[in-house]
């Protein structure tokens, strides 16, 4: 064949391997952007929102930026988070696209790894089933967590520091380079120390060095003195959260934690036997483990899986202390999506490995047919888990928007139930206050005018803006209040409704908000209006501090754009047992 007719063949082939690269990447941020909402949630009002309302009260010592958050010393994240967040505000949709970033970052590290170790078409068909993987369904969530680019941290340390070992040719640069990276990681998250020993600074045979030998002799010593001044530091003063089980230790243990283990493995995809999925990982990871022991005894077929062991072994380490550590919360606990972070990176490891395996055997139809079923396996997996994940997102968006509408009127609501799922620290609510008076806080707080509005009382307005309909315990904790609610003039369903009850000495007291958006055609058709075809509202609270006795419950259809409050009609007594 001509080579001229090559060209054009060649051509398409990266141009389609570019597009099926891409695909995932495009996608996964699309989906972020279409479902992220600027609230900061859970562990966020610790780090960064501890942090960031101690540099406004002109309380932050470096003690707080060096502190623990649970296991984890979050010095490089916390120093990032005020160059990011004092400037612009807190918005953890920052943090967000920060992660995005750091994680097409690298991806492209995997791309330089695997061109290391393997031919570039082998490379590019390897690189389509990583980047599937690093941008698989299970991690849309992660991508929505303004902090979980810290989780990615010691992995993508690690996977640029073995680009340095297998292409730096001075030793001295290895050795830095990887002692940098391996301290990033070490005071971002917890395994990250692990970088340390899995980074060493390696020198290949065979390619041409800048040192004599008593060079790397020192940076040797140097590389390892740093890796454990850095991890003797880390335990100065270090005390086990007293919020966590201990590890689990012993031979009794065994057996759940090897459970929650292979669980912790396996639920990278949507499955119903997350465990079998997990053995079958492990036992893979065994096998290809295997062949490159066997293969060891050649120079360039020990550089080009060396990187895939490390990779996996990493992953195997950090599976392991993460199991005796949280097994004792039960092993439900395996199934948290914040894992995959973690376990994604020994499934590419696996697919790395096979690669270099591919590589380096006769094409029979063997290898062949096992990489189509394992590109079969990946590609259902991939479809199944995304057809289950979609909903899931949806759902996790529409509470997160609540929980937004919930921050906003934080400091006008405190005794809103809401606010625990919004965050576990008693101490959020003073951190709000801080940012608010900052300006530093996104979303931005309800005025003040609407705030005053919403405390009176009583509303002086003959306008009648929907109806309570309901307002009963449906259980001895959970309260259920269902209605709807208008703007008047504007013939939109209200921005949101505010409930207050009147106690037994008749005191006004603010209790919680909700959304509109639930589905009212019996109000759009008695009204003419279809408007208000979605303007009703219905929230379950949970009230295990409710007040015992007879209260009267009152609601306020709330216009954010002219900072008005209307009154609902139907107020509604409700009566909780003294028993």
């Amino acid at each position: 064949m001509d080579m001229k007719e090559l060209i054009p063949n060649k051509v398409a082939s990266r141009v389609l391997c570019a597009a099926l690269v891409a695909l995932p990447i495009c996608w996964a941020f699309h989906v972020m952007l279409t479902h992220w909402v600027a609230v900061p949630w859970w562990d966020e009002w610790l780090t960064p929102g501890d942090t960031l309302a101690s540099y406004y009260r002109g309380t932050l010592h470096f003690a707080d930026l060096w502190s623990q958050h649970n296991e984890s010393r979050k010095l490089f994240p916390r120093l990032l988070y005020l160059a990011l967040f004092v400037p612009a505000g807190w918005d953890v949709r920052y943090g967000m696209a920060l992660t995005f970033a750091w994680v097409c970052a690298g991806s492209a590290g995997l791309y330089c790894l695997l061109r290391q170790c393997v031919s570039r078409p082998i490379a590019c068909c390897g690189f389509i089933f990583m980047n599937l993987l690093l941008f698989s369904p299970r991690q849309y969530e992660n991508f929505l967590y303004g902090i979980e680019g810290e989780n990615f941290t010691p992995a993508f340390a690690l996977v640029f520091a073995l680009v340095c070992n297998l292409r730096a040719k001075s030793f001295r640069m290895k050795a830095m380079t990887n002692g940098l990276l391996a301290l990033l990681s070490t005071y971002t998250c917890a395994n990250g120390m692990l970088v340390w020993l899995l980074a060493f600074p390696a020198q290949w045979k065979g390619l041409p060095v800048s040192e004599s030998t008593a060079d790397r002799r020192f940076w040797r010593i140097a590389y390892s003195l740093a890796g454990i001044v850095s991890i003797a530091a880390y335990f100065i003063g270090y005390k086990h959260p007293p919020d966590t089980p201990p590890f689990a230790i012993g031979i009794s243990k065994l057996p759940r934690l090897l459970h929650y283990f292979t669980i912790w493995v396996g639920d990278l995809f949507i499955t119903s036997a997350p465990a079998f999925v997990g053995v079958f990982i492990l036992s893979l990871f065994a096998w290809l483990v295997v062949v490159a022991i066997r293969r060891a005894e050649r120079e360039d077929s020990r550089r080009a899986f060396y990187p895939w062991l490390n990779l996996g072994s990493y992953v195997l380490i950090s599976g392991l202390v993460t199991a005796s550590g949280r097994v004792g919360f039960g092993v439900a606990v395996a199934f948290d999506v914040r894992y995959t972070v973690f376990t994604v990176f020994l499934y590419i490891a696996v697919i790395g490995l096979f690669c270099t395996a591919y590589q380096n055997v006769e094409r029979s139809i063997c290898p062949k047919f096992v990489a189509l079923v394992g590109a079969a396996l990946l590609l259902a997996g991939w479809v199944f888990t995304f057809r289950q994940e979609m909903p899931q997102l949806e759902r996790n968006t529409t509470e997160r928007q609540h929980l937004q509408l919930v921050a906003r009127w934080s400091l006008a609501i405190p005794a809103n139930p809401d606010l625990h799922f919004l965050s576990p620290y008693p101490e959020t609510l003073q951190r709000i206050r801080t940012l608010a008076e900052h300006d530093a806080l996104r979303p931005r707080l309800i005025d003040g005018a609407l705030t005053r509005a919403v405390e009176r009382s009583d509303t002086p307005t003959s306008k009648i803006a929907g109806y309570l309909d309901r307002v009963a315990f449906v259980s001895p904790d959970r309260l259920l209040a269902e209605g709807w609610g208008q703007i008047p003039g504007r013939d939109a369903p209200a921005d949101c409704v505010i409930l207050g009850f009147r106690d037994e000495m008749d005191r006004w007291k603010l209790f919680g908000v909700t959304e509109t958006g639930l589905p009212r055609p019996d109000v759009a058709i008695a009204s003419g209006n279809p408007h208000l075809a979605f303007a009703g509202f219905g929230r379950i609270f949970a009230v295990h501090d409710f007040p015992k006795g007879s209260v009267i419950f009152e609601a306020r259809a709330i216009d954010l754009r002219h900072k008005q409050a209307f009154p609902l009609a139907g107020a509604m007594a409700v009566t909780r047992s003294k028993d």
